[in-house]
């Protein structure tokens, strides 16, 4: 009975690991035809990135001439 007591924080460990596992494993599989975002998402989000780098140079040669 005792070393039945020494496994079970093992035991609930692993059993609590499959609790949280396999929902976000079959969700996986359900949701596979919604894979990631479109082209023209990446692309939009790219276009952003861009924008987003460059007028961060100007800030920063604008300071540089500030200071």
């Amino acid at each position: 009975m005792r070393s039945l007591i020494a496994y079970l924080p093992a035991l609930a460990c692993g059993v609590m690991m499959l609790l949280i596992c396999v929902p976000m494993l079959l969700g996986r599989k359900h949701g596979q035809s919604d894979q990631g975002a479109s082209k023209q998402e990446v692309a939009e989000l790219r276009d952003e990135l861009s924008r987003l780098k460059a007028q961060r140079v100007l800030e920063d040669k604008t300071e540089a001439l500030d200071g």
